[in-house]
């Protein structure tokens, strides 16, 4: 279980893990529509 004093900590880890995960998931995304526009 978390204290409540470092949750926040974690829960802003957690998103800054999942924006990142998000952001890269949409730039692969984005790359292949390209790739296949172009092709």
């Amino acid at each position: 279980m978390f204290l409540g004093g470092e949750y926040p900590y974690y829960r802003a880890h957690l998103y800054d893990l999942a924006r990142f995960e998000i952001t890269k998931a949409l730039a692969s995304m984005m790359g292949r529509v390209l790739l296949s526009n172009i092709g």
